[in-house]
């Protein structure tokens, strides 16, 4: 089953796009995938996740990381992501999709 053909955005969801991305060993040695997160839409994002789904050579899913950004993602603001992932997962990925999930809450 492939995750990515179940996600579809809505027409009034922002748009937000992920780019920049980069498997590589952050600061204490933990292998990272690491990016830039970008709101092309008019209105703040206040809680953004990340959700990086990692795949073998034959296509399999082998690993699932996720994390928070840390501050609201501000209309075409470039903001950094990171998601870890084990040492031994990260010698057998041979590719990676990642997507953002967001909450936005109004005022009223």
């Amino acid at each position: 089953m492939d995750a990515k053909a179940m996600l579809v955005p809505a027409s009034a969801d922002p748009v937000i796009e992920v780019s920049g991305q980069r498997m590589n060993t952050d600061a204490l040695g933990k292998k990272v995938l690491s990016g830039e997160l970008l709101n092309e839409s008019g209105q703040p994002v206040n809680i953004a996740q990340t959700l990086a789904v990692f795949y073998d050579s034959n296509g399999r899913v082998i690993w699932v990381s996720d994390g928070y950004i840390d501050q609201a993602l501000l209309p075409q603001t470039p903001v950094h992501f990171a998601v870890d992932l084990p040492d031994d997962v990260a010698a057998k990925v041979q590719n990676y999709h990642v997507t953002v999930n967001h909450y936005s809450s109004g005022n009223s």
